[in-house]
């Protein structure tokens, strides 16, 4: 079969096939977070590649549009973490890879001193998405989940950042909630927002860690190193 020349062409993607290995290319670099078509321009591209690919002669076509749908399909798992596949493994848990080494040994270490000496336990959680769910009840059923805080006493507080989604949330447990009301931890987090737009997640994270471990110990009268 001839193949049919597409009438949307860029830059040296004059070849059809060229063209169709530009658009598997550009969803690989979008689901690994290198591209985000956000932007006009980008999702023309991406149209404009993926136009070329639909002229392609049938066993191209074929194979191509697999190639998509199996990648599209493929963007979901890779992209959300569902919270039964999330166990922790210390306070901090950085499923989402943003923070550095010496961030989350700093909070861990922090988080510890509050759970020792002030017996409230602070986990601080960074996924990339929260698989379809909104934050606030991913967040919820995470902190039930793992059990944060002592029972009985739930003395528990969980701070969640979704790197991909943008959003964030903390949770409170019940036992906290007279010296951390919605108002005041809200409060942290909009002073955290200048950070997370600048894509300073580890800023971002300490700022708010630090500030509720701050409460909690002026209200257990210890002092944290």
């Amino acid at each position: 079969m001839t193949a049919v020349t597409a009438s949307v062409t860029l830059p040296g993607m004059s070849n059809p096939k060229v063209a169709s290995c530009g658009a598997v290319a550009l969803i690989f670099r979008i689901i690994a977070g290198r591209e985000v078509l956000s932007t006009e321009g980008r999702a023309c591209e991406l149209r404009s590649l993926l136009s070329c690919t639909l002229f392609l002669p049938v066993k191209w076509h074929q194979r191509v549009a697999a190639i998509v749908l199996a990648v599209l399909a493929m963007a979901v798992c890779l992209r959300a973490e569902p919270i039964a596949q999330l166990n922790p493994s210390n306070y901090v848990n950085d499923f989402a890879g943003v923070l550095d080494p010496a961030t989350v040994a700093r909070l861990n270490d922090l988080c510890r001193q509050v759970d020792e000496k002030a017996h409230a336990q602070i986990a601080v959680v960074t996924v990339k998405s929260v698989d379809g769910q909104d934050v606030v009840s991913y967040a919820v059923a995470l902190y039930q989940k793992w059990g944060i805080g002592a029972k009985g006493k739930d003395r528990g507080v969980l701070i969640l950042l979704a790197t991909q989604d943008r959003k964030y949330w903390t949770t409170v447990g019940y036992g906290l909630e007279p010296i951390l009301p919605d108002g005041k931890v809200g409060g942290f987090g909009r002073e955290a927002v200048p950070l997370l737009r600048n894509g300073d997640y580890a800023g971002a994270v300490s700022l708010m860690t630090s500030r509720v471990a701050e409460v909690i110990a002026r209200d257990a009268g210890v002092t944290l190193e």
